[in-house]
C-alpha cells in the first residue's frame, strides 16, 4: 500500500526514466507522470496533449468547456487537447495522472477515437487500472537504475489498460531520462504556451505544479537559464509573430491571443524583441512571401 513519501518518489522515478513507450501499434511520447496524495482546486487551464488521471481516493468534479463531471474512487477521466478544464475538490483527491500524446508511429484512428467525448469512465476500486497503476507507483518509489525494464513493461501495460478503456481498442517500452527539476519547468514551459491567452502569474502556474512560487523561480533560472517572465514573453512574442506570419487577424485580436493587456504594451514588447513593430514585421513577411513565390514561377 502507498504511503507518504512513496507518491513524490514514484512519480519522481517515472518522470526520470519514463518518457516514451512504444507497443504494436501506438507510440506513446510521455510529457510527465504524476502521484499525488492530495489534490485540490488547480486553474481552468488548457493542454496541447491528452492528460488521463485515475481517482484513487476523494471526491471532487471535473469541469471541461463547462461540463461538469463528478469525481470519486475508481474513476478515470481525459482531459483532451485545447479543451478548457479544471479539477476541483474541497478535501482533496488522491490521483494518479499522465500526459501524454502519439507519435509518429502511430495507427489507426486511436488520436481520433481519444478526442471524442468519452471523457470518464468508471473503472472500479479492483480494475486492471486501478491495480496496474498502484503497482507502477509503488515499484518506481522503491526502484533503481536495474529495474528500469520492468516499470517500463508496468508503464506499457498501464497504457494499454487505458487505451483500451478510453477506444475500446487494444493498445515495449524504451526508457528515457530526464531530471526531475528539469521535467518540472518542461512542464510549466508546456503551461505557459498552451496558456498564452490567460494571465496567468509566476504563482497561478507554481499552483498548478504544486510548488511554491518562490521555487518555480529559482528553478526556472537553474534549470533554463532564464526567468520565468522572460520566458513567458519569448513564447507571447513567438506566438504574436506566428499569429502575424499566418492570419490575417487584426493586431488588437493578436494581442489579446497572445495575453498582453494592450495594443501599446503588445508593440513596445514586440518592437523590443524583434526590433521593429508588429505591423512592419507583417507586411516584411508578406513581401518576402510574395517574393519567394515569384521566383519559383519564374
Amino acid at each position: 500500500m502507498l504511503v507518504g513519501e512513496d507518491f513524490k518518489k514514484g512519480e519522481k522515478f517515472l518522470n526520470q526514466h519514463i518518457k516514451w513507450v512504444q507497443t504494436a501499434d501506438t507510440e506513446f511520447q510521455i510529457y510527465y507522470w504524476g502521484a499525488m496524495e492530495k489534490h485540490y482546486d488547480n486553474p481552468v487551464h488548457k493542454h496541447s496533449f491528452f492528460e488521463v488521471c485515475y481517482v484513487l481516493d476523494g471526491e471532487g468534479t471535473y469541469i471541461e468547456d463547462g461540463k461538469v463531471f463528478p469525481l470519486k474512487e475508481g474513476v478515470a477521466f481525459c482531459s483532451r487537447p485545447y479543451r478548457l478544464h479544471q479539477i476541483k475538490s474541497k478535501y482533496g483527491l488522491t490521483l494518479f495522472f499522465v500526459a501524454f500524446d502519439t507519435g509518429a508511429g502511430n495507427k489507426g484512428s486511436w488520436k481520433e477515437e481519444l478526442t471524442k467525448d468519452n471523457v470518464l469512465v468508471e473503472t472500479g476500486t479492483s480494475s486492471s487500472i486501478s491495480f496496474i497503476w498502484e503497482a507502477l507507483v509503488m515499484e518506481a518509489a522503491i526502484s533503481s537504475h536495474d529495474n528500469i525494464p520492468f516499470v517500463s513493461q508496468l508503464s506499457e501495460s498501464l497504457l494499454h489498460a487505458l487505451y483500451k478503456q478510453f477506444t475500446r481498442r487494444p493498445s515495449n517500452s524504451q526508457p528515457g531520462t530526464a531530471n526531475y527539476n528539469t521535467s518540472l519547468i518542461y512542464n510549466a514551459q508546456l503551461f505557459i504556451k498552451d496558456n498564452l491567452s490567460q494571465p496567468y502569474r509566476l504563482e497561478d502556474v507554481a499552483k498548478y505544479l504544486h510548488i511554491s512560487a518562490r521555487h518555480l523561480s529559482r528553478l526556472f533560472v537553474k534549470e533554463s537559464g532564464e526567468s520565468f517572465s522572460a520566458f513567458k514573453r519569448k513564447e507571447q512574442v513567438k506566438g504574436a509573430s506566428a499569429l502575424l506570419a499566418k492570419t490575417s487577424l487584426p493586431i488588437k485580436e493578436i494581442a489579446e491571443n497572445t495575453g498582453f493587456r494592450s495594443v501599446h504594451y503588445f508593440t513596445r514588447v514586440f518592437s523590443r524583441e524583434k526590433g521593429k513593430t508588429p505591423s512592419i514585421y507583417r507586411k516584411e513577411f508578406i513581401q518576402r512571401r510574395e517574393l519567394e513565390d515569384r521566383n519559383e514561377n519564374k
